[in-house]
């Protein structure tokens, strides 16, 4: 199930990412979470990666 949160972002910032998104046809939403998850992969080395959705 997915989750609401809150993030406080820079306007420049989320003005750049909501340009993006507009960009690829995503909803703010989609872009971020993409984003995360890209980041995410590109750090899957690290000592705290959680494998198979283990929390």
């Amino acid at each position: 199930m997915k989750k609401a949160i809150t993030v406080r972002l820079d306007p420049e910032l989320l003005e750049q990412v909501r340009l993006k998104a507009e960009d690829e046809n995503r909803t703010l939403t989609n872009f971020i979470a993409t984003a995360l998850k890209d980041r995410l992969r590109l750090a899957s080395n690290g000592p705290r990666h959680l494998e198979n959705g283990q929390k």
